[in-house]
Order: structure tokens, then C-alpha cells, then sequence
């Protein structure tokens, strides 16, 4: 998807076009699963598994997102993988991404 959408945007793609399309891609979904685009039985779906253009999409039982964040590092132009962010909570294994 990330080619398809550096095709149709003339090769730039800014964060905001990313996390904006996977909140369309994610919404979507979600009315699919219901079955109706009712708030009500959006909100109360089933779950949505997304991976795509920003990276994974999950949520905890009260429909927040529930995602880590790596952070890199441009320095003499390499890419650094300098830290991971994690919200509390998190059942992820950070040493297992590094």
C-alpha cells in the first residue's frame, strides 16, 4: 500500500497522509465487520486487525490504540534506531524488537 500511495503522490508521503489513511482504512473495516455505519455498532464491533501504511493498528477494550513507537536518528546520513516508546500497559516484549 505504502508504493501504491508514493505512486499516486508524486513520491511524498507525510506522516499525517499515513496515519490519516489507516484511520479511513480502519474505519472502513469496522463498519464492514458490524455490518452497518451506526456509531453505536462500529464502536461495539468486532475486533480490527490492521497492518499497513503506518504500521500496526490495535486497540484495548475501551477503543483506544494501543501501539509502540521506534524512533530514528539521521546522523551523517545513516538511519539510527535509537529508542522505542511503549505506552503503559503495553503487553509487548521491547527487548524482542530491538
Amino acid at each position: 500500500m505504502r508504493r501504491h500511495l508514493l505512486a499516486k503522490s508524486g513520491g511524498f508521503l507525510s506522516a499525517v497522509t499515513l496515519v490519516a489513511f489507516d484511520a479511513a482504512a480502519v474505519l472502513a473495516l469496522a463498519i464492514e465487520k458490524a455490518g452497518s455505519d451506526d456509531q453505536v455498532a462500529v464502536r461495539d464491533g468486532k475486533d480490527v486487525d490492521y497492518v499497513e501504511a503506518s504500521g500496526n493498528v490495535d486497540f484495548d477494550e475501551h477503543g483506544n490504540v494501543v501501539s509502540w513507537m521506534r524512533v530514528w536518528t539521521v546522523k551523517d546520513n545513516t538511519i539510527l534506531d535509537t529508542d522505542i516508546y511503549a505506552l503503559p500497559g503495553d503487553k509487548i516484549d521491547l527487548l524482542s524488537i530491538r
